[in-house]
């Protein structure tokens, strides 16, 4: 009968460390597979002084300001061709499907690069701006996404960013930081 119970108590043991390894593995796939390609973005937070603005900042408000921002400064501006062989300003994706995401794109000709942003409402009612992606020249063939560095090296992580951040952030008339936690 003594063995029967320290039988028992080790299929217990045994029992209990699966279902504990089963909910950690349950979490970790939850955390890292939730279907969010776009986690790894670094996320910029618009802060609207409503003293100087008299509007409510939508993502829509946003993709116009970055549109208008791309009409002055054309440098900025991605030019593609149409299948008629005809230029036009290649501003935004469409969206396939109802989820996706506002996708703007910006094109810095003096290294010959290409960067999304993702334009969305943060669960806290802030909109953020998310550098995505960055890909060489203006045909897209290898997108590297920003933060992930089995694709981009952290150097030129960190260019790319700090590039956008001055170049872009910086000259819209709009305060921006860097999303904390909380937001």
């Amino acid at each position: 009968m003594k063995y029967f119970i320290k039988i028992i108590k080790y299929i217990g043991i045994i029992v209990a460390i699966c279902i504990v390894g089963f909910v950690v593995w349950a979490l970790w796939f939850t955390i890292n597979f939730q279907g969010d390609t776009y986690k790894d973005a670094e996320p910029y937070v618009i802060i609207v002084d409503n003293n100087v603005r008299k509007i409510t900042l939508t993502t829509q408000n946003v993709i116009d300001i970055f549109y208008e921002f791309q009409s002055t400064y054309t440098e900025y501006q991605l030019i593609s061709i149409n299948d008629k062989e005809e230029k036009y300003h290649y501003f935004m994706a469409n969206k396939n499907y109802q989820f996706d995401p506002e996708l703007i794109f910006f094109y810095f000709k003096d290294i010959d690069k290409t960067v999304s942003c993702i334009v969305e409402i943060s669960t806290r009612n802030n909109v953020l701006i998310k550098l995505y992606a960055v890909n060489e020249g203006v045909i897209f063939r290898k997108w590297k996404r920003i933060n992930n560095y089995k694709e981009i090296s952290r150097e030129e992580n960190r260019k790319i960013k700090k590039k956008f951040e001055t170049e872009i952030l910086n000259q819209l008339d709009l305060k921006w930081r860097h999303k904390r936690f909380g937001d």
